[in-house]
């Protein structure tokens, strides 16, 4: 078939249907309950020629999360802190707050990260939910709009993007958009799925990056595509720690009906209180430094 809009990546006209239409017009769920539902996409195609894979007829998934509230989200704030101590880790080696001054976090949700990269960086932050942002501009300066759509003159060292790109009905957009505020030799983070990975090509449509709320399909080759026709050289990637109280891996867990059992076990005392740090196939995180 040829699809609606144009391959995101490489531009290209020509696409093929990978996984049917599963919500028939509903809207997806874009909160961390993790219910059976939240496995329900809209119809994914596969770029002709680039391989990549996304939603191409769905709404702007994005505007779900202007109103949306998520408790869930903030019952896991040890295990965020943790992430976000590790991940700001990786950051600081590469980008040592001797060399570089200013971070830009897009998709902060309640500021976390900012919370811990304030430690080392002047911080700004961009949040589309307003619950969210609420609670992040108590302590940083917040913006409500996709960089796409900012006017600003400010210019940042660091720019992250922590389970964000995924979301997102215009990539191309906001990645250039992303340049335009970056400063020559200024790193950027992202963290996505790697749909190439071992265990992504395993499980295919059984993948748990595959979610309504998700409507791009990273491969790390699409990835860099996008990037270097921005304006940005990969120097780096690799997978990205993550940790998991058991009763929030029970959470995410419970989107697989074989899994039940081990969602009740896990989500009881004392299993529920303990945390684990795990790295997955079919994560990555890509580093990219923007060229003069």
């Amino acid at each position: 078939m040829t699809n609606k809009s144009n391959c995101p990546v490489c531009l290209g006209v020509d696409s093929f249907e990978r996984y049917p239409d599963e919500l028939h017009g509903l809207s997806p769920t874009v909160d961390y309950k993790f219910t059976p539902t939240t496995r329900l996409t809209y119809e994914i195609v596969e770029c002709s020629d680039c391989g990549h894979q996304y939603v191409s007829s769905a709404p702007q998934v994005e505007i779900l999360y202007t109103e949306n509230e998520d408790e869930t989200y903030l019952a896991a704030q040890q295990q965020r802190e943790k992430s976000a101590e590790a991940w700001l880790q990786i950051v600081t080696s590469a980008a040592p707050p001797s060399s570089a001054r200013t971070l830009l976090d897009i998709g902060c949700a309640t500021g976390i990260f900012l919370d811990k990269a304030s430690r080392f960086y002047v911080v700004c932050g961009v949040e589309l939910s307003e619950w969210a942002s609420k609670i992040a501009s108590r302590q940083h300066e917040v913006w409500r709009q996709p960089v796409s759509q900012q006017t600003t003159t400010r210019r940042f060292d660091i720019v992250t993007m922590w389970g964000v790109i995924e979301h997102l009905s215009n990539p191309r957009d906001e990645i250039n958009a992303i340049s335009e505020l970056t400063n020559v030799d200024g790193l950027l983070f992202i963290y996505t799925g790697d749909r190439a990975a071992f265990l992504p090509r395993l499980l295919k449509k059984k993948w748990w990056w595959y979610q309504g709320m998700h409507i791009q399909y990273f491969s790390k080759s699409g990835l860099r595509q996008l990037l270097e026709t921005s304006g940005f050289e990969v120097v780096g990637t690799r997978n990205l720690p993550i940790f998991f109280s058991l009763r929030s891996l029970a959470q995410s867990m419970n989107r697989y009906a074989l899994l039940k059992p081990f969602v009740w076990i896990l989500s009881k005392r004392p299993f529920s209180r303990l945390t684990i740090r795990l790295t997955l196939s079919g994560e990555m995180l890509m580093i990219a430094r923007k060229v003069g």
